[in-house]
């Protein structure tokens, strides 16, 4: 089942009738210039096709709701999603996550909220440090500095 036939499947079963657009691979994999600002349509529930491996550069960056993030992404690029409606956790496929990636975000500010240890960690990647400690150490199990 892919991902939005899953997601289909689970509002219907919560009484919605949800209408699914599609975030095509080619359109969310290249990189965008900073100034570029897409439409993509909002009248339904948008999420981004199975088989997309990159969010590329400011590909979804002000993108004003949320949307859903197949489970194939294992690469975010640098401000993909900034200043996005993104508010769903990341699949746990995701390896990179570029600079500024998530900042923005509900998600981010969730994450943010919830810190103990001053440490955004996500999928053993440390995205942001939000403590006030000059000197601090990495976290054991960090596999890379986003």
């Amino acid at each position: 089942m892919n991902i939005a036939e899953e997601l289909k499947k689970r509002l219907t079963a919560l009484g919605q009738d949800p209408v699914m657009i599609k975030i095509s691979k080619e359109a969310v994999e290249k990189d965008y210039p900073e100034s570029d600002i897409r439409d993509i349509a909002t009248d339904g529930i948008p999420y981004i096709e199975d088989g997309t491996v990159r969010i590329g550069k400011n590909a979804m960056r002000r993108y004003p709701g949320s949307f859903y993030i197949a489970s194939s992404v294992i690469s975010i690029g640098d401000y993909a999603l900034w200043n996005s409606g993104y508010t769903f956790a990341l699949p746990k496929t995701v390896e990179h996550i570029g600079m500024y990636a998530l900042e923005g975000t509900p998600y981010m500010e969730r994450l943010c909220k919830e810190c103990t240890d001053g440490f955004i960690v996500i999928n053993n990647i440390l995205v942001k440090y939000i403590g006030n400690d000059s000197i601090v150490k990495v976290p054991d199990g960090i596999v890379t500095i986003g």
